[in-house]
């Protein structure tokens, strides 16, 4: 049975691998900074070296070292060897609610993540889908495309699109905040051998 300490710290491995993840997709330059992705961005990444706690460290692009899955998401995924090719898909991210907020609330983001074996084409793999409830200022708003781009916690900036037609994009304003709740998913693979 595990105890509290490391609980907390395999699920900030978990994080910090998640971030990783996305951080390669958003350095190969798919994603604009104020542009909402309407198409997976796909990077790839080979593993380097996985260690005794069935971390995997793996190696980017740019050549840019992260470790990319921990412990349980290692066993989810199967088996995995260095060398191995990995394929990165993070898909575009959802607006499934937006509240308008009446007054200049602090920027906060809460994220939540779910981690589900891949079973679609027998291929080895995992898929996070990360749900965020982000309050937050609105930049941009494009009304015929759908899109709010709003600034988060340390200036990040984020964009996302509201498929949902029951979401008010028109009726949003630059420099107004909201409460944002958006979706993205994460998919890894391995690469056939």
């Amino acid at each position: 049975m595990r105890n509290d300490r490391d609980s907390t710290i395999r699920r900030g491995a978990r994080a910090l691998a998640l971030a990783g993840a996305m951080a390669w997709v958003l350095a190969a330059g798919s994603v604009g900074g104020a542009n909402a992705q309407t198409a997976p961005a796909t990077t790839a990444a080979e593993v380097v070296r996985i260690d005794a706690t069935n971390a995997v460290l793996v190696r980017g692009p740019q050549g840019q070292l992260t470790e990319l899955m921990t412990g349980d998401e290692a066993r989810h995924f199967g088996t995995v060897n260095a060398g191995d090719r990995l394929t990165v898909t993070r898909g575009p991210a959802r607006i499934t609610k937006l509240e308008p907020l009446p007054s200049r609330n602090v920027a906060t983001a809460e994220s939540v993540d779910r981690l589900s074996r891949r079973l679609d084409d027998g291929r080895p793999g995992v898929v996070r889908e990360i749900t965020t409830t982000a309050t937050a200022e609105i930049v941009a708003v494009d009304p015929i495309g759908r899109t709010v781009t709003f600034r988060g916690p340390r200036n990040a900036e984020h964009a996302a699109r509201a498929d949902d037609i029951s979401i008010d994009v028109a009726g949003l304003r630059p420099g107004q905040m909201a409460r944002i709740v958006y979706r993205e998913t994460v998919e890894i693979t391995r690469e056939g051998r």
